[in-house]
Protein backbone atom coordinates (compact mmCIF):
# COMPACT_ATOMS: atom_id res chain seq x y z
CA UNK A 1 0.00 0.00 0.00
CA UNK A 2 1.38 3.44 -0.95
CA UNK A 3 2.10 5.84 1.88
CA UNK A 4 0.15 9.15 1.71
CA UNK A 5 2.36 12.20 1.05
CA UNK A 6 1.24 15.44 2.74
CA UNK A 7 2.71 18.89 2.08
CA UNK A 8 3.39 20.77 5.30
CA UNK A 9 1.75 24.17 5.19
CA UNK A 10 2.93 25.90 8.37
CA UNK A 11 0.33 24.71 10.87
CA UNK A 12 0.70 21.24 12.29
CA UNK A 13 -2.60 21.20 14.19
CA UNK A 14 -4.35 19.25 11.45
CA UNK A 15 -1.58 16.65 11.53
CA UNK A 16 -1.56 16.08 15.30
CA UNK A 17 -2.64 12.52 14.60
CA UNK A 18 -1.35 12.00 11.07
CA UNK A 19 -2.66 9.18 8.90
CA UNK A 20 -0.95 5.82 9.27
CA UNK A 21 2.16 5.76 7.13
CA UNK A 22 2.05 9.49 6.31
CA UNK A 23 5.05 11.18 4.73
CA UNK A 24 5.01 14.88 5.62
CA UNK A 25 7.22 16.97 3.32
CA UNK A 26 8.40 20.33 4.66
CA UNK A 27 9.34 23.14 2.25
CA UNK A 28 12.06 25.72 3.07
CA UNK A 29 11.05 28.26 5.69
CA UNK A 30 11.04 29.05 9.40
CA UNK A 31 8.26 27.54 11.46
CA UNK A 32 6.98 28.10 15.00
CA UNK A 33 4.50 25.34 15.68
CA UNK A 34 3.59 22.77 18.33
CA UNK A 35 3.83 19.17 17.16
CA UNK A 36 2.55 16.02 18.80
CA UNK A 37 2.95 12.74 16.96
CA UNK A 38 1.21 9.64 18.32
CA UNK A 39 0.86 6.79 15.90
CA UNK A 40 0.84 3.04 15.60
CA UNK A 41 2.22 3.21 12.07
CA UNK A 42 5.22 4.96 10.56
CA UNK A 43 5.24 8.75 10.17
CA UNK A 44 8.03 10.46 8.24
CA UNK A 45 8.67 14.22 8.49
CA UNK A 46 11.27 15.19 5.90
CA UNK A 47 12.90 17.99 3.98
CA UNK A 48 10.89 18.53 0.79
CA UNK A 49 13.81 19.35 -1.50
CA UNK A 50 17.46 18.93 -0.38
CA UNK A 51 18.55 21.30 -3.17
CA UNK A 52 16.65 24.11 -1.36
CA UNK A 53 17.49 25.65 2.07
CA UNK A 54 16.87 23.37 5.03
CA UNK A 55 13.56 24.03 6.88
CA UNK A 56 14.12 25.54 10.34
CA UNK A 57 11.86 24.91 13.31
CA UNK A 58 11.72 27.21 16.35
CA UNK A 59 8.42 26.08 17.83
CA UNK A 60 7.26 23.30 20.09
CA UNK A 61 7.14 19.70 19.05
CA UNK A 62 4.97 18.37 21.87
CA UNK A 63 3.21 18.85 25.15
CA UNK A 64 5.73 20.85 27.20
CA UNK A 65 8.66 23.03 26.27
CA UNK A 66 9.91 24.20 22.90
CA UNK A 67 10.56 21.84 20.02
CA UNK A 68 9.92 18.32 21.17
CA UNK A 69 8.52 15.35 19.34
CA UNK A 70 6.71 13.03 21.74
CA UNK A 71 5.81 9.57 20.54
CA UNK A 72 3.81 9.06 23.72
CA UNK A 73 2.18 5.67 24.01
CA UNK A 74 2.28 4.98 20.28
CA UNK A 75 3.74 1.72 19.09
CA UNK A 76 4.77 3.06 15.71
CA UNK A 77 7.80 4.83 14.38
CA UNK A 78 8.77 8.42 13.67
CA UNK A 79 11.36 9.34 11.05
CA UNK A 80 12.79 12.89 10.98
CA UNK A 81 14.95 13.69 7.96
CA UNK A 82 16.82 16.86 6.98
CA UNK A 83 15.36 19.37 9.46
CA UNK A 84 17.03 22.12 11.51
CA UNK A 85 15.71 22.31 15.07
CA UNK A 86 16.80 25.35 17.07
CA UNK A 87 15.79 26.97 20.34
CA UNK A 88 13.75 30.11 19.66
CA UNK A 89 15.55 32.06 22.40
CA UNK A 90 18.98 30.45 22.25
CA UNK A 91 18.35 29.36 25.85
CA UNK A 92 17.77 25.74 26.90
CA UNK A 93 14.15 24.65 26.85
CA UNK A 94 12.37 22.43 29.35
CA UNK A 95 12.96 19.13 27.57
CA UNK A 96 14.56 17.53 24.58
CA UNK A 97 13.97 18.67 21.05
CA UNK A 98 13.16 15.08 20.09
CA UNK A 99 11.64 12.80 22.71
CA UNK A 100 11.12 9.11 21.93
CA UNK A 101 8.95 7.23 24.39
CA UNK A 102 8.05 3.63 23.73
CA UNK A 103 8.42 3.64 19.97
CA UNK A 104 11.01 3.65 17.19
CA UNK A 105 12.74 6.91 16.30
CA UNK A 106 14.92 7.46 13.24
CA UNK A 107 16.71 10.86 13.10
CA UNK A 108 18.79 11.48 9.99
CA UNK A 109 20.57 14.54 8.57
CA UNK A 110 19.36 16.87 11.35
CA UNK A 111 20.85 20.03 12.87
CA UNK A 112 19.89 20.34 16.56
CA UNK A 113 21.03 23.19 18.81
CA UNK A 114 20.09 25.14 21.90
CA UNK A 115 17.87 22.84 23.99
CA UNK A 116 17.98 21.31 27.47
CA UNK A 117 18.56 17.92 25.85
CA UNK A 118 19.03 17.44 22.12
CA UNK A 119 17.57 13.96 21.65
CA UNK A 120 16.26 12.27 24.77
CA UNK A 121 15.30 8.61 25.07
CA UNK A 122 12.51 6.71 26.69
CA UNK A 123 11.36 7.04 30.29
CA UNK A 124 9.26 3.90 30.18
CA UNK A 125 10.58 0.33 30.47
CA UNK A 126 12.09 -0.62 27.11
CA UNK A 127 10.49 -3.12 24.81
CA UNK A 128 12.05 -4.58 21.69
CA UNK A 129 10.31 -1.82 19.69
CA UNK A 130 12.01 0.97 21.64
CA UNK A 131 14.82 1.65 19.21
CA UNK A 132 16.57 4.93 18.43
CA UNK A 133 18.66 5.41 15.28
CA UNK A 134 20.60 8.68 14.84
CA UNK A 135 22.62 9.17 11.65
CA UNK A 136 24.47 12.07 10.02
CA UNK A 137 23.19 14.51 12.64
CA UNK A 138 24.92 17.53 14.15
CA UNK A 139 24.10 18.44 17.76
CA UNK A 140 25.56 21.42 19.62
CA UNK A 141 24.95 23.83 22.49
CA UNK A 142 22.31 21.68 24.17
CA UNK A 143 22.21 21.54 27.97
CA UNK A 144 21.75 24.06 30.74
CA UNK A 145 25.09 23.79 32.50
CA UNK A 146 23.96 21.42 35.27
CA UNK A 147 25.80 18.19 34.26
CA UNK A 148 22.41 16.48 33.87
CA UNK A 149 21.52 17.68 30.38
CA UNK A 150 23.19 16.51 27.20
CA UNK A 151 23.26 16.59 23.40
CA UNK A 152 22.10 12.96 23.26
CA UNK A 153 20.65 11.33 26.39
CA UNK A 154 19.20 7.83 26.01
CA UNK A 155 17.93 6.59 29.32
CA UNK A 156 15.78 3.51 28.71
CA UNK A 157 15.84 2.26 25.15
CA UNK A 158 16.26 -1.29 23.91
CA UNK A 159 18.65 -0.53 21.06
CA UNK A 160 20.59 2.66 20.28
CA UNK A 161 22.46 3.29 17.02
CA UNK A 162 24.52 6.48 16.58
CA UNK A 163 26.51 6.69 13.34
CA UNK A 164 28.37 9.43 11.47
CA UNK A 165 27.26 12.19 13.86
CA UNK A 166 28.98 15.29 15.21
CA UNK A 167 28.05 16.12 18.81
CA UNK A 168 29.92 18.99 20.48
CA UNK A 169 29.73 21.89 22.93
CA UNK A 170 27.17 20.37 25.29
CA UNK A 171 26.48 23.01 27.95
CA UNK A 172 27.70 21.41 31.17
CA UNK A 173 26.71 17.90 30.05
CA UNK A 174 28.22 15.45 27.60
CA UNK A 175 28.04 14.81 23.87
CA UNK A 176 26.41 11.37 24.34
CA UNK A 177 25.10 9.56 27.42
CA UNK A 178 23.14 6.31 27.38
CA UNK A 179 22.12 3.20 29.29
CA UNK A 180 20.59 1.40 26.32
CA UNK A 181 20.48 -2.39 26.52
CA UNK A 182 22.28 -2.64 23.17
CA UNK A 183 24.30 0.12 21.53
CA UNK A 184 26.16 0.56 18.25
CA UNK A 185 28.14 3.80 18.29
CA UNK A 186 30.53 4.24 15.38
CA UNK A 187 32.20 6.82 13.12
CA UNK A 188 31.17 9.79 15.26
CA UNK A 189 32.98 12.92 16.37
CA UNK A 190 32.16 13.59 20.01
CA UNK A 191 33.75 16.56 21.77
CA UNK A 192 33.12 19.18 24.43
Amino acid sequence: MARPVLRYGGSFAALTIPPEGAIIEVPPGTYEDRWLVRTNGVVTIRWLDPTEPRPKFFGSFALRGPARVDLGKGTGALELVGLELASPTGLPSMDGVVFADGARLVAEDLLIRGFKNGIIGSHIPPTKSTDVVIRRTELSNNGRGDNYTHNIYMSRVHRLTVEDCYSYDARGGVALKHIARHALIQRNRLSN
